[in-house]
Formats: C-alpha cells, sequence, structure tokens
C-alpha cells in the first residue's frame, strides 16, 4: 500500500520539524508519496531538497507544487497547516488585542476572534477544494484557531480531524511530577482545544490527585498552580492561565517567529541534509506528539487511542480520547467530570457556539454576544471591541460558510 500525503503549507518553517518528526520513526508508514503545497517557490524548493535527504531512504518519493489542485490529487492524507495572511496577519492579530490592553493569544480571547474572522473565507474554499478533489482523504488540521478552524473545513465537506499535544504533555508532566512511568498512568481528559482538562488521574485504580498536590508544594505543573489544580479537582491544560488575573503571553510572538523562519531557510540554503539549528529554538512537539501518531493511526488497519479534536452532532468541536484507524475515528466515553470542571466546560462550549455564529454572520450583535460569552474577557467592556472587528471584517473579508 502506497499513502500520498500533502503537506499544505508545506512552505512554512515549521515543516522541517514535522520532516525531522517522520524521519526519527523511519518516515511515514507504507513508502508514502509525500507532495509539499507552498506558495513561496524558493522556500518550498529548500524544503524538498531536506525531505529528500531526510527521508528519501523511507518514502517512495518527495515532490512540490504551488498549485493547490495538482497538490491535492490523489491524496489519500492531507496535513493543514497554512497560515493565511502569513505572520504579519498573526502580528495584525496580535496588535489588535494589545491596542485593548488584552492578552494576545493565537487561539483564545479577541486576537483568536480576529484570526478566525479573517481566514474563515479562505478555510471554507480549502474545506470545498479538499471535497472536489481528493473527497476520500482524511484531513489533519492544525490551523489556529483548532477548534474554529476544523468546525470550518467539515462544515465544508472536509473528511477532518484537529491535533494537538498539550492534553498528552499536561499527561505526561503529571506523571513526571508523580515520578511514576507514564504507562502506568490512567487518565481522563474532556475539553476543547486549549480549554480542557485531566479530570481522572490514577494508577491501578486509584486516585493520585492528592498525592500529586503533595507532591507539587508551591510548585507548578506547565505552570498552573497547585491551588488551581485543588481547587478545580482537575489539571487544567495550561492556558487555563490566561483565565487568570494580570496573566499575559510574552508579546511580539509574530516577530519571533519571522527571525525564526529567515534563520531556519538560511540554514537550509547552507545545508539541507542536516536540521537547521535554529529549529531548537521552538518547541515544536505537535509533530512527534500529536501529528505523527495520527498518520500512523490514520494509515493503520489497528485502531490506535489518541486525542483528536472532533465535530459533535453539527455542535462545537470537542477535544477528546478517540480510537482512531484508517477507517473510522470513534470518540471514547469518558467520565463525567466534576461539577466545577463540568461548569467550566459548559462556559467553554456556550463560547464557542457564540464564536462559531459570529465568525458566519460577523455582526456587531453577535460579535458581542461572543466577546460577552468569552472568560478571558470578564469585566471589560466589550462594545468597542466589537465595533473594531466589525471595522476589520469590512476591511479584509467576506464570510462564505454558515453555522447550523
Amino acid at each position: 500500500m502506497t499513502a500520498r500525503l500533502t503537506v499544505l503549507g508545506g512552505s512554512s518553517p515549521s515543516t522541517a520539524a514535522l520532516i525531522e518528526a517522520l524521519a526519527v520513526v523511519n518516515g511515514p508508514p507504507f513508502r508514502s508519496e509525500i507532495t509539499l503545497y507552498g506558495r513561496d517557490a524558493g522556500r518550498l524548493d529548500a524544503m524538498a531538497r531536506f525531505a529528500r535527504a531526510r527521508l528519501g531512504r523511507h518514502v517512495a518519493s518527495v515532490r512540490s507544487s504551488g498549485r493547490l489542485e495538482e497538490a491535492l490529487d490523489g491524496a489519500t492524507l492531507v496535513l493543514s497547516q497554512i497560515r493565511y495572511g502569513g505572520l504579519a496577519g498573526r502580528a495584525a492579530d496580535e496588535a489588535f488585542a494589545e491596542a485593548f490592553g488584552l492578552a494576545a493569544d493565537e487561539t483564545l480571547g479577541p486576537a483568536a476572534l480576529r484570526c478566525a474572522l479573517r481566514i474563515a473565507p479562505a478555510l471554507a474554499d480549502l474545506g470545498r477544494a479538499l471535497h472536489r478533489f481528493c473527497p476520500d482523504a482524511r484531513v489533519i488540521n492544525l490551523i489556529n484557531p483548532l477548534s474554529v478552524s476544523t468546525a470550518i473545513l467539515v462544515s465544508s465537506g472536509a473528511r477532518c480531524v484537529g491535533v494537538c499535544e498539550l492534553p498528552l504533555v499536561t499527561a505526561r508532566e503529571a506523571a513526571r511530577a508523580l515520578a511514576v512511568p507514564f504507562a502506568s498512568l490512567d487518565w481522563t481528559y474532556s475539553g476543547l482545544n486549549h480549554r480542557g482538562f485531566i479530570h481522572r488521574l490514577t494508577i491501578g485504580g486509584r486516585d493520585q490527585l492528592p498525592r500529586l498536590l503533595a507532591r507539587l508544594g508551591k510548585g507548578t505543573l506547565n505552570g498552573i498552580s497547585r491551588r488551581v489544580i485543588e481547587e478545580l479537582g482537575a489539571i487544567p491544560l495550561k492556558h487555563f492561565q490566561l483565565l487568570q488575573p494580570g496573566t499575559r503571553p510574552a508579546p511580539g510572538r509574530a516577530a519571533f517567529l519571522s527571525r525564526l523562519g529567515s534563520d531556519v531557510f538560511r540554514e537550509l540554503d547552507a545545508t539541507h541534509t542536516v536540521p537547521p539549528p535554529s529549529l531548537a529554538r521552538r518547541d515544536a512537539r505537535w509533530y512527534p506528539d500529536a501529528v505523527v501518531p495520527a498518520i500512523v493511526a490514520l494509515t493503520s488497519i489497528t485502531p490506535q487511542r489518541l486525542v483528536m479534536n472532533v465535530p459533535r452532532d453539527r455542535d462545537v468541536v470537542v477535544e477528546v480520547k478517540a480510537d482512531v484507524s484508517a477507517d473510522a475515528v470513534v470518540p471514547v466515553a469518558a467520565p463525567r467530570p466534576n461539577d466545577r470542571v463540568a461548569a467550566w466546560l459548559d462556559r467553554f462550549e456556550r463560547h464557542e457556539r457564540a464564536v462559531l455564529r459570529a465568525v458566519a454572520e460577523p455582526e456587531v450583535d453577535s460579535l458581542l454576544t461572543a466577546l460577552d460569552a468569552d472568560p478571558m474577557l470578564t469585566n471589560v467592556d466589550v462594545a468597542p471591541i466589537a465595533r473594531a472587528l466589525c471595522g476589520c471584517v469590512q476591511e479584509e473579508s467576506t464570510p462564505s460558510w454558515a453555522f447550523v
């Protein structure tokens, strides 16, 4: 069997980290053919040379294309990681949030909402192209904000799931804090992307949360304090910090990524046979911990249990454990979390529904509703933010998809 893997956004510097992650496991399964799609011809050629050097022994072929229909034709598996609007778009999203004195995160809050409004038409077009040129292909989505972008791609006809490494990384950190082998730990996870909780943590059926709290002391788990974990009776993902007063990500992320990209391609121009050293300046664990396992599972007959972002009954895209194979992605039923976690999940889902409606129908009222529902914006006057977002929509794009 020969799988045909197409990487959309193949001229991104992060693609080098994907190639390295595949090289570590001796390439994707089944002597795959790999196609890299990108719009920067020079960078695309450089990345294709690097892929051939690192994966040439493990894949049937590596090719590149600047034409979307050509790259998708015959694909059996598609990795979607296009950054629509480039880093200039991300910088504008960051600047928008910072102008209101708010945290500028690509996946949550007003910067993420502006990003979703900006890229929704292109995502809808991509979903239709996927349905037209490779209707049977499985699509692995990495585009942020992940839950919204996955919903748009699914609504537009793509057979799409989203992946993220953070639930697995958080569980591994818990095992490290407990000083136990990760394989010995049984953990239950529920949530939305970047808004989830490990709400059951056991070894041999015994609850490990009290022991974890004792071992943490005054320390943190991925930046989450012992106090927060104790109050929740669960371990939230690290983005839960953004809901705490006074917590903000470091500014200038887009500028950092732009510099990093330039350095990666300068190093690839010098030699394409070894990984660019600058890759080490960015933690890209989503490739070995989420993307590569998804590639393996989606081309395998035997189901493997992974955390996936999947649509739930024409509703929001939720992040859950699922049994994943070439035949199906089947969510695994999880025990109901405690009331505190359940209340947070209900709040996150209400906000997500409001965001999806606002992105589909970006008017002042729908945007006000979405911003009012945002847990990051408690006690914030959202009216001027909604008006500013409407102005952005009028300047940049016209939505072309619908949320039912």
